[in-house]
């Protein structure tokens, strides 16, 4: 199972997203072209261009970068977010299989934190990330193809 999203994950190319705050009426909705970098046979780095818009307002380019792991065992995946640059990244979660095609991570400690969830399909990967912290309450949803 992890074998078979690993290398699906690696041959990514889009990404459409839509990300939720409970407190706003507001929703952003992007899609951007994804770059694959394999640093090694168990790394594979995202670097997402595109632009992403706010519900009934403005649109505007972004860039980010995730590093996806692929464990020794290769009964894992672990992501960072590599806002800081590739030598200083952030970790989000451990992604764990639960059934032929989801995986979960680990819940929140203390109500804060980053939890995620990810299943796929032939064609794609989708992917739901929960960010919760002092500055952030946020749901994004992922698909990438």
């Amino acid at each position: 199972t992890v074998t078979k999203l690993w290398k699906q994950l690696c041959a990514v190319k889009e990404v459409t997203f839509r990300a939720k705050d409970p407190h706003s009426a507001h929703a952003r909705l992007g899609k951007g072209a994804i770059t694959v970098e394999h640093p090694s046979a168990r790394e594979c780095i995202f670097r997402k261009q595109g632009t992403w818009k706010v519900e009934g307002g403005y649109e505007m380019g972004f860039s980010n970068a995730f590093r996806w792991t692929l464990s020794e065992k290769k009964d894992q995946l672990s992501l960072e977010h590599l806002r800081f640059g590739d030598s200083h990244p952030v970790f989000l979660f451990f992604l764990n299989p639960d059934s032929e095609r989801s995986f979960h991570s680990d819940q929140m400690s203390r109500g804060e934190g980053c939890v995620g969830k990810m299943r796929f399909e032939d064609h794609y990967i989708q992917l739901t990330l929960r960010e919760i912290n002092a500055q952030k309450n946020e749901e994004i949803d992922y698909m990438y193809l």
